[in-house]
């Protein structure tokens, strides 16, 4: 009989049938390790996203804080260009000292015409009293 056996075992074909028995450890172990990498990955493009998003508000923030500044420089060159064109019509410092010598050159020309018109006011009185007395003494 056991010989029977034997000859049952021979003449069967060999099935290479897996034993999930052994690769039961390796796939957990596998698994355990693909999760741990998603969390890992999770934990840091969680704050990738967060600062993604900061980055967008930022930007959109510092344009318009761009396009601000940029008006307010625009209306200073307007400005200043204003200011310069007006500059250019006032006088600058020869003319002022040439206008402070012709002022005092005016000044000195006052005074003397003053004098001569004190001279010209008393001999109009001179006068004035001399026909005054020649009427009266006509009359």
């Amino acid at each position: 009989m056991r010989r029977l056996r034997n000859f049952h075992r021979t003449t069967e074909p060999e099935t290479s049938v897996m034993d999930l028995n052994l690769l039961m450890p390796w796939l957990g172990a596998a698994a355990l390790i693909l999760s741990l990498g998603n969390t890992i990955n999770g934990f840091f493009t969680s704050g990738a996203k967060k600062t993604a998003a900061d980055l967008v508000t930022t930007r959109s923030d510092l344009t318009g804080l761009i396009a601000t500044l940029t008006k307010l420089v625009e209306d200073q060159d307007r400005r200043v260009q204003a200011i310069e064109i007006e500059m250019k019509h006032l006088p600058d410092a020869k003319a002022f000292v040439d206008l402070r010598l012709s002022i005092s050159e005016m000044s000195g020309k006052m005074g003397r015409m003053e004098e001569n018109q004190i001279g010209v006011s008393r001999t109009v009185l001179r006068i004035d009293n001399f026909l005054m007395q020649q009427g009266a003494k006509a009359s």
